[in-house]
């Protein structure tokens, strides 16, 4: 145990895979550790991009047109019940790339392996020592020394649990569903949120006539059997046929269960929490990612400036945290006001309607156009 890296990442999923590039390319050694070899999902989950989610991977070579599947370029956002709805299209302009998660996590993958300042190691970190200069992440076989560590190993983070590093967690956890569907009405380009008294249905569009929808509201307070496919097929043609039109197909992908929970980006010197180990949220509003990508994009921003090998870590955290945690605070009260809504279902009032939609802005300039237009009905 003689090497020693400048910054190990603990994480192989694509936050991972984009912090290790990100920490590459300034000129930094990383050790990339993960438990095993991460395979692309055998399902090919969609997943959307805002434009500059897009531009940051491409300034990583992250980024392939090979992956796209299509564009969103118009945004419906709207609630059962309640008369108009927000349109927002920006002219000549998408508001989100669709990408298979499959393709793109595969591409990462290859790509990142071609670096030659990353080290790649499939194992699993079982402790973790410190000293006032370095880290020893003791794994299953060896251990590895590093300066800094960033910490990207998904929602449960084991890694965060070894460090003692407390998470705010929503008491609720909520259940989504994710389900291919072909329509006879569904416009090519629109991505439509809807909103009724108990869930939140999000369509992101592929071709013309077909995409996916995903269905999230909260997870009953006792295991019960989950509503069969032909019950969710028909809650989703009842709320949605007045814009997509009638469901021609229907196939359910998967079903999970998801919960809203957040730890500090930057609690302890030279740590930093990225992802869902730092921050983790509902499959709503196409927010997750993204976020994570916001948070990178910071990451590389700084690091342009002020490498986080000096001798201030804390310093060059503080800074990052400054461009990142207010974002974060933000989100987790909106998607917690959102949820409380779900849960005890009603009369919407100002506060909670105006948290649902700003809240679901793809970008600033969406959130910006939201907020002028108050309520959003028209």
């Amino acid at each position: 145990m003689t090497d020693i890296t400048d910054i190990a990442v603990v994480g192989g999923g694509l936050v991972g895979l984009m912090a290790a590039q990100c920490f590459a390319q300034s000129g930094c050694s990383v050790r990339h550790i993960y438990p095993k070899c991460t395979t692309p999902p055998n399902a090919d989950y969609p997943i959307s991009l805002r434009q500059s989610s897009q531009e940051l991977l491409e300034s990583l070579d992250l980024w392939t047109h090979e992956v796209e599947i299509s564009s969103m370029r118009q945004l419906h956002i709207s609630a059962v019940g309640q008369f108009g709805m927000l349109q927002i299209a920006p002219k000549n302009q998408m508001l989100a790339h669709v990408v298979s998660a499959q393709k793109l996590l595969a591409y990462m993958q290859i790509q990142v392996k071609q670096q030659e300042n990353i080290m790649t190691t499939h194992t699993k970190v079982v402790d973790v020592e410190s000293s006032s200069d370095e880290f020893v992440l003791i794994c299953e076989r060896r251990s590895w020394k590093c300066r800094r560590l960033i910490i990207a190993d998904g929602v449960f983070s084991p890694l965060s649990r070894i460090l003692g590093v407390r998470a705010k967690t929503y008491p609720k956890m909520m259940q989504s569903s994710i389900c291919r569907v072909s329509t006879d009405g569904w416009p090519k380009g629109q991505g439509l949120i809807r909103k009724t008294s108990h869930s939140i249905l999000g369509c992101i569009p592929r071709n013309k006539n077909e995409g996916w929808v995903i269905a999230t509201q909260l997870a009953p307070e006792k295991e019960i059997h989950r509503p069969s496919v032909s019950t969710l097929r028909k809650h989703i043609e009842d709320c949605l046929s007045t814009r997509i039109g009638k469901l021609t197909d229907f196939e359910l992908m998967s079903e999970k269960n998801s919960i809203l929970q957040m730890r500090k980006m930057s609690s302890q010197a030279r740590i930093i929490h990225i992802g869902n180990s730092c921050i983790s949220t509902p499959p709503i509003g196409a927010q997750g990612l993204n976020m994570a990508i916001q948070d990178i994009t910071a990451c590389q921003r700084i690091q342009t400036h002020t490498n986080w090998m000096n001798n201030e870590p804390m310093a060059w955290q503080h800074q990052l945290q400054a461009y990142c945690q207010p974002r974060h605070d933000s989100w987790y009260k909106k998607i917690s006001l959102l949820m409380e809504h779900l849960r005890n279902p009603g009369p919407l009032n100002q506060l909670s309607e105006q948290a649902v939609w700003f809240m679901l802005g793809i970008s600033q300039q969406a959130e910006n156009q939201l907020k002028a237009l108050g309520l959003g009905y028209g």
